[in-house]
């Protein structure tokens, strides 16, 4: 199962892939889903519809792999799409110290399906779902090892800055006998500088949180999110619990705002979790 959020041209993606794993029809529509599928073997389907109703279906093999990647922490597969652009997949597969991860994974996926579209980059988890007949505890779960991959965007002195949310602090809770779901993001934020190149300086970027509504018959989670921001777009965050009795979890979150003063201030991003 696959639970995205992410932007294209600075608009935010409805939150996807919750539930529902197979592509668009060929005729378009407007469920924004994305599905991801394995052979096993290393290489990866990526399916699903752009924003702009474009349809995608891109398959990346080992031979994608670049090996002289700038992004160290990502198995990064590339393919170009013949007219000077990039398809990616970047997969969050390599170990990474004092985090454990059983059943769920990050990747993210950067597409343009046709030369006259704006590139679109989503952030995902993709894992082993929780089975309904090994449900959740009946008492409040809390969560306390986190990953997060993500990006903010804004304008900083008349100047469009992105910012890599990889060191944000985030709380996660379910109460499954209140079919509730709880979250915290405060936003930390490293400038990118370049592909793989983040400043040193942590900026403090703000807070989000909200509250989700479980889904018992398909154990999948959406709700808003609110926060220090004017909230003027699509702000949601929505995913599944991994593994026995969720043991694991994982949420995309996109957030379309702005600051007091008017400036864009975009969210996108994706968390695993483990308790």
């Amino acid at each position: 199962m696959t639970a995205c959020a992410g932007n294209t041209g600075g608009q935010i993606i409805p939150i996807q892939g919750l539930g529902d794993s197979t592509p668009p029809p060929a005729g378009g529509g407007t469920s924004f889903r994305l599905s991801l599928s394995t052979d096993g073997a290393e290489s990866y389907r990526v399916r699903g519809q752009t924003l702009n109703a474009e349809n995608f279906d891109i398959q990346f093999v080992p031979g994608d792999i670049d090996a002289n990647s700038p992004f160290v922490n990502l198995t990064d597969y590339v393919r170009p799409d013949g007219s000077g652009f990039n398809n990616r997949f970047l997969l969050a597969n390599k170990p990474v110290q004092g985090i454990t991860r059983e059943y769920v994974r990050n990747f993210v996926f950067v597409v343009r399906p046709r030369p006259s579209d704006p590139s679109t980059t989503y952030y995902c988890t993709y894992g082993v779902p929780t089975l309904l007949t090994d449900p959740l505890p009946t008492s409040t779960i809390t969560y306390s090892s986190f990953t997060v991959v993500g990006n903010a965007f804004t304008i900083v002195q008349g100047q469009p800055t992105s910012f890599d949310l990889g060191e944000s602090v985030v709380t996660l809770s379910a109460n499954p006998a209140t079919f509730q779901v709880s979250t915290q993001i405060t936003f930390v934020g490293r400038q990118v500088l370049g592909a793989g190149v983040l400043s040193d300086t942590r900026t403090q970027l703000g807070t989000a949180s909200g509250t989700a509504t479980l889904e018992a018959n398909t154990q999948n989670f959406g709700g808003l999110l609110e926060g220090n921001f004017v909230r003027v777009g699509e702000s949601a965050f929505g995913g599944w619990f991994f593994g026995p009795q969720g043991r694991e979890a994982g949420y995309g979150f996109g957030i379309q705002g702005q600051t007091t003063t008017g400036a864009p201030l975009v969210f996108t991003g994706a968390v695993t979790a483990r308790r």
